[in-house]
């Protein structure tokens, strides 16, 4: 019977480690989905932005985002948030 314990908590162990690095990696892209989402989500308004007006104004957005996504990239590598 102590044998049988002890293979079934090996099992759930296991199992945990599976799921802990799951949902790490969904933790990560949500993140990383979610500074786009923001971003672009102010220019779906029907409000007043700076640089709206501008002719290439979608590809300074864009290149903030990028900015964002880079300096989020650079915070969860500092937090050894890949190394787990």
């Amino acid at each position: 019977m102590r044998l049988i314990s002890i293979h079934f908590n090996k099992l759930i162990y296991l199992n945990n480690q599976r799921l802990d690095k799951s949902l790490r990696a969904l933790t990560m892209l949500q993140a990383l989905m979610a500074v786009p989402t923001v971003v672009t989500g102010f220019y779906g308004m029907n409000m007043h932005l700076p640089l709206a007006g501008l002719q290439y104004s979608w590809i300074i957005t864009f290149g903030i985002t990028l900015i964002l996504i880079v300096i989020e990239i650079f915070v969860l590598i500092k937090i050894h948030f890949f190394d787990r």
